[in-house]
């Protein structure tokens, strides 16, 4: 996939999203998907915040099955060696509705999902970071660098999954 560089929408700190109508033509095409992006590593090392790409999406699926989270449908590599999730464009940032909250904070319960990046100077995490509006789209949750379980592969694979 070529996507142009002028279509990054949004630049995090490990993650860039990619949309532009030639792109969303060419995903639709390939995964019969309306609405479908990019959300590109901004590194070669295939890790999202210290976790395996592929691991962290098999977490965001679960979360995806619980409508916490945009899905992904594949992990994909770019012409400039970064890996990318295929996934739905979420929209811009909002803030949750309490329901949305509660509904993630039932996953992360649900399927002991853990994280190694938001941590305090006891190791403790800190998971008062998924409040930040900045990590939301409405009731859909965007940053799942850096979440895990201890058994990825125990985790449910959604049917829209084309790896795992």
């Amino acid at each position: 996939m070529e996507p142009d560089a002028q279509s990054a929408l949004a630049v995090g700190t490990c993650t860039r999203m990619i949309r532009n109508d030639a792109l969303e033509a060419l995903l639709h095409e390939e995964y019969g998907e309306p609405g479908l992006c990019l959300k590109a590593l901004r590194d070669v090392n295939d890790e999202w915040e210290r976790q395996p790409l592929t691991a962290v999406s098999r977490v965001q699926n679960v979360g995806a099955m619980h409508n916490v989270a945009p899905p992904v449908y594949d992990v994909v590599r770019l012409p400039d060696g970064c890996a990318a999730q295929v996934t739905r464009w979420a929209g811009h940032h909002a803030e949750p509705s309490i329901e949305g909250l509660g509904r993630l904070l039932e996953v992360i319960s649900r399927y002991q999902i853990r994280t190694g990046k938001w941590v305090n100077e006891w190791q403790q995490p800190k998971w008062d970071m998924v409040v930040s509006v900045r990590n939301w789209a409405g009731d859909w949750f965007l940053d799942w660098g850096g979440l895990y379980v201890s058994e990825p592969s125990a985790l449910p694979t959604p049917k829209w999954a084309r790896w795992g």
